[in-house]
């Protein structure tokens, strides 16, 4: 109950409830009969997977610098801004982990995600008179309010009892941020909670206690980069702050580890089972576009189109996959996070609603990517070196992105550009997408160690749940807050192709390629968001999004 309860709750993270439900279940069934510990009585093996639990410290560290817009006023007629300031806090970290590992001799490689409650907050405060002789009062405060990572290991064993390695992977956890700036008379506040992605990398050390259980001590630090938090002036206005907040910090914490497998302990003869059981890490990068077509009154008269394009994204996933023999049936599924980093935002706005053509540019920076896959399926052919099944199931996507500063292309809406550079955000949009998947997966090995995978699934129906920001127009003047968009669709279509190597019976490697596209039609509901706009009302939005590349990936097998 608490798994299910959290996989409602943080749906970008249901990644672990899917890997741990499906790799619990079929371990605690093939392993029934050996939830008694017993002690060691034979020579340790460190292959299999493992479920386990953490508790420790957290030491963070939340940087803070504001910029104003416009410039010409923060400089001139309105105060000057105070500098930067960082603020730092400590509290506990606690949760769960899960993982398998694969060992060569003295040496073990391994995949591992964690997820995490934490209790620290980043706050701190500032008061003075700045350069022209006004007092300030500034404060600045992050909440990490859970955290979690995907992360590899490499380790060795000095003795049979006793494993020592790095780690290093994604990083990720949803941060609530508040800035504020006070001078007599004026005030501006604003606030964000979203999804971070940075990276984290450590060291730690693990030992058998008996033959399922490990104790772990283990440090970690990590870094959630930056985003911006826009904050609007107390009365109506269109004079801003912009903030860049960072957070990053250490770790340290203790685990307990349950190790299922074939067999804890080398020699002894693993039990036989009717699941087989495959689960295993990804490295995906990849590119791709989101573009959004708004209409004024019908789909015939295109008024103005925000495409972003060049998105490269670097993303670590986790998957599994479960088969019962004798049966035929499967599920399987698939989930990861990442960073969209480079990218450009396209901003148009056509005749005869905006007369003459205009068109700016912006980069995208501190974008993210989140997804879920699950499945169940019956394979309905099987040879020696083939099978052949189909699947349904959900899939859910969800893609932020921002686009930082200004360049006009086509009528001069940048200037001065030293008002819209880079640290302005310009506009941000959130979608997610949640669809409905019916497919095909197949395999078929070419040699005793090369096997092919192959999927193709179409998403028979698809959501989607949005919001546009554009904001240096949420002023409570023109809007009023983002403004939501929803759509749906049914010509959504996604592609994967897997060559893998069998290095060991229970470890293989492999490269892989994937192809995804989603599109809706429905609306951009002005309504909600702007109030005393002469057009308020719903206007048709067109909605099309496409993520392709390649990735590499390390599995095992039970």
């Amino acid at each position: 109950m608490i798994i299910a309860g959290t996989c409602v709750r943080y749906s970008r993270l249901a990644a672990l409830c899917l890997v741990t439900l499906g790799t619990t279940l079929a371990s605690l069934r093939a392993h029934a009969s050996d939830l008694e510990l017993q002690p060691l009585a034979a020579p340790t093996s460190w292959t299999g997977p493992y479920l386990g639990i953490h508790l420790g410290g957290m030491f963070s560290q939340g940087r803070s610098a504001v910029d104003g817009f416009p410039s010409g006023y923060w400089s001139g007629w309105e105060p000057a801004l105070p500098a930067g300031y960082a603020a730092r806090s400590s509290g506990f970290i606690g949760g769960g982990q899960l993982g398998t590992n694969v060992q060569f001799g003295s040496f073990v490689v391994g995949a591992e995600q964690d997820f995490s409650f934490t209790t620290g907050t980043a706050a701190a405060g500032a008061s003075g008179v700045d350069a022209d002789g006004y007092p300030f009062v500034a404060a600045h405060r992050q909440r990490l309010d859970w955290f979690g990572t995907t992360r590899v290991r490499f380790g060795v064993t000095p003795t049979d009892r006793l494993l020592v390695y790095l780690t290093g992977g994604l990083a990720y956890g949803r941060v609530t941020s508040s800035q504020s700036l006070t001078y007599p008379g004026t005030a501006y506040s604003g606030s964000d909670r979203d999804l971070r992605v940075g990276w984290a990398a450590g060291a730690g050390i693990e030992y058998v206690l008996t033959d399922r259980l490990s104790a772990r001590l283990e440090y970690l630090h990590y870094n959630l980069g930056a985003t911006t938090v826009v904050g609007f002036r107390s009365a109506p206005s269109w004079r801003q702050t912009h903030a860049q907040l960072g957070l990053a910090g250490h770790i340290v914490r203790a685990g307990l580890n349950y190790r299922f497998g074939p067999a804890a302990a080398a020699g002894t003869a693993a039990p036989q089972s009717d699941f087989t059981v495959e689960t295993g890490l990804r490295t995906w990068y990849s590119t791709g576009s989101t573009r959004n077509d708004l209409h004024i009154y019908d789909r015939s008269d295109l008024g103005s189109r925000l495409a972003y394009g060049g998105l490269s994204g670097l993303a670590a996933e986790t998957f599994f996959r479960i088969d019962h023999t004798p049966s035929g049936w499967f599920i399987k599924g698939f989930a990861g996070t990442g960073k969209l980093g480079s990218g450009q935002l396209k901003d148009e706005d056509f005749p005869p609603f905006q007369n003459p053509y205009s068109a700016t540019l912006s980069d995208q920076r501190n974008g993210h990517l989140g997804y879920v896959s699950a499945d169940i399926g019956y394979t309905f052919l099987r040879g020696s070196n083939y099978r052949l099944g189909g699947f349904v199931g959900y899939h859910y996507y969800a893609e932020r992105t921002n686009g930082m500063g200004c360049v006009s292309i086509a009528l001069d809406w940048c200037t001065p550009p030293n008002d819209l550079g880079r640290t302005v955000q310009m506009i941000s949009q959130k979608s997610q997408w949640h669809s409905l998947r019916l497919g095909l997966t197949g395999d078929v090995m070419l040699t005793d160690r090369l096997t092919l995978t192959a999927e193709a699934a179409w998403l028979a129906y698809t959501a989607l749940s949005g919001t546009d920001s554009h904001w240096l127009r949420i002023d409570q003047v023109d809007f009023t807050g983002p403004t939501p968009q929803d759509g749906t669709g049914h010509s959504g279509i996604q592609l994967e192709a897997i060559l893998s190597y069998q290095v060991t019976r229970a470890f293989s490697v492999g490269f892989g390629a994937r192809y995804w596209r989603m599109a809706t039609t429905g609306h951009a509901r002005f309504e909600r968001s702007t109030p005393d706009f002469d057009r308020a009302g719903s206007q048709p939005l067109d909605v099309m999004t496409e993520r392709y590349g390649g990735f590499v990936q390390a599995a095992a097998r039970f």
